[in-house]
């Protein structure tokens, strides 16, 4: 019934997205969002060495019985043994998570694979694979356009790409249909903007106050419709058939039983016109220059 969704854990290790109120989650509380996804079929984790504790609070509470996520930062300045870092890398986080293996390992920074360690990077990649230290390796990317130029290079296994009401470059573009021919899974992430689209319309903060016309036209929609901003979000990235895995980043248990239960019902079918293509607002790491 859940097995789309994958428990996103950056609030595990840091004070992550723009509308989390309670910080970083505590260990209790992950056993607790860990123990409940397995009760409810869903056995995929999304973790990154750069979510500050997530991997070490993830490996003092026993994942062997999911199939972990992690991703590896960009390549190191001056870093000549591009090989040996990955490898070193990988077997570090692997140490924090407690584990042998993982089930996919990703580039954060994907363009690292389009520069003058791409060819060594990727050998490091494909090796890490045949040992069977990880299963499948993908790419973590902000736009179609690196989707573009890495598929056309590499063969890869997974794409992790953002999907939500606003940011629906992915299906607009064509592109989970493509990679859907490939045989890439596509795993997408953002579906609630970092929280932007479950904030009530007042709390929204002043910089984004440019795209007042998306928040006004969303937060009318909801209340003439009379449906929760998460049903909404939820029931979007559902409703595309190509999509293999939804990543949703919880805060607490109740959080997530939210989400469950959303999940589960899929009640809405139409959604509000909101999409935009403005760079500074899809994409997160621009927010702060906005």
């Amino acid at each position: 019934m859940n097995k789309k969704l994958v428990i996103g854990t950056a609030q595990f290790g840091v004070n992550y997205g723009i509308a989390n109120s309670l910080g970083q989650v505590k260990s209790k509380e992950a056993k607790k969002i860990l123990d409940y996804s397995l009760s409810e079929d869903i056995n995929y984790i999304d973790t990154a060495t750069s979510y500050g504790e997530s991997e070490k609070v993830l490996g003092g509470l026993d994942v062997n019985r999911f199939k972990i996520i992690t991703k590896i930062p960009k390549i190191p300045y001056n870093q000549t043994n591009v090989y040996d870092w990955l490898e070193s890398s990988v077997l570090d986080s692997l140490n924090r998570l407690n584990v042998k293996s993982i089930y996919s390992l990703l580039l954060h920074s994907p363009e690292d694979l389009l520069g003058v360690h791409g060819l060594t990077l990727y050998k490091g990649l494909r090796e890490l694979k045949s040992k069977g230290i990880v299963k499948k390796i993908g790419v973590s990317v902000y736009s179609i356009d690196e989707i573009e130029v890495i598929t056309d290079k590499y063969d890869i296994d997974i794409i992790q790409c953002p999907l939500n009401l606003v940011d629906r470059s992915l299906v607009e573009s064509g592109w989970h249909k493509r990679l859907k021919k490939m045989g890439i899974e596509i795993h997408v992430r953002s579906i609630f903007m970092q929280g932007l689209l479950l904030m009530k319309k007042d709390l929204i903060p002043n910089n984004f106050s440019k795209w007042k016309n998306i928040w006004n036209k969303w937060h009318s929609w909801i209340e003439e419709k009379n449906i929760n901003t998460l049903d909404a979000c939820i029931a979007f990235v559902s409703s595309i058939d190509e999509i293999d895995r939804i990543i949703v980043g919880v805060d607490s248990l109740k959080h997530l039983e939210e989400i469950v239960q959303s999940y589960k019902l899929k009640q809405v079918n139409e959604f509000p016109n909101i999409s935009s293509n403005d760079i500074d607002l899809i994409n997160p790491s621009l927010w702060k220059k906005s």
